[in-house]
């Protein structure tokens, strides 16, 4: 294996903090670079969208948002963001009430099986409701960094969404065209993404709600009470 570059030496530092974020001035100290270095090393990342790097508003903090790996105690950053936008403005947006996500993925008991939990669960109440005693609806959702979306996804989503009322696959897009994601198998994503009822939605930047697309709407799939309860039984208790 050869040696790290600086922006790999750069990305494995912040995405081994929590919450995948590192206070700007805390760079150089921990990575034995001069400021000076430490600024272009941290300006070639941030130029290149592949690298998944991103600043904080303000300047002051910087974020990875390339890998799914734990972020020190926090967890993963991406998670979060999607997270917060689930609770927030995206979720308003959808109409959504009530909203508490969930996360799933990292339940200690796999028992052998793949694709067995969805990154996050969030339960809420449409926009609509008739009955008083209806229970919260259920999102399977599998959060994806711009590197890992693809075919794979939507059948994941598909396969950890069993029982649950709706599975949707949110990504980080790249590419500079908001209504086509970068990526060569797009059409057949599509296709098979309405083939198994998963919804999609593509961000180029998580925490930023004005940069979230809705490509196709997750369908409401109606499961039975059996088929809930095995989805819940699945997920363990939320966290």
């Amino acid at each position: 294996m050869g040696r790290s570059t600086d922006i790999e030496r750069l990305q494995k530092l912040i995405g081994e903090q929590p919450d995948q974020s590192i206070a700007k001035r805390e760079i150089n100290g921990l990575l034995g670079w001069d400021l000076v270095k430490a600024q272009r090393v941290l300006d070639r990342a941030l130029a290149d969208p592949a690298c998944d790097i991103q600043m904080v508003k303000g300047g002051k903090s910087v974020l990875f948002r390339g890998s799914e790996h734990r972020g020190g105690s926090r967890g993963t950053g991406l998670y979060n963001d999607v997270a917060k936008q689930l609770e927030g403005t995206w979720g308003k947006r959808q109409h959504f009430r009530d909203v508490e996500v969930h996360f799933t993925s990292n339940a200690k008991l796999r028992e052998g099986h793949e694709w067995l939990r969805p990154d996050l669960v969030m339960e809420c109440h449409p926009g609509k409701r008739t009955d008083p005693n209806q229970p919260k609806r259920l999102h399977a959702i599998e959060v994806e960094v711009a590197r890992g979306f693809g075919l794979r996804s939507v059948y994941q989503a598909h396969a950890q969404g069993q029982g649950a009322d709706y599975r949707w696959v949110m990504f980080r897009r790249s590419g500079p065209d908001p209504d086509r994601p970068n990526n060569g198998d797009w059409d057949r994503i599509e296709a098979l993404a309405k083939e198994l009822n998963v919804g999609l939605v593509g961000f180029a930047k998580a925490t930023s709600a004005d940069t979230w697309v809705t490509y196709r709407e997750a369908r409401w799939l109606k499961p039975s009470e059996r088929e809930r309860a095995v989805f819940e039984k699945r997920v363990g208790p939320p966290r």
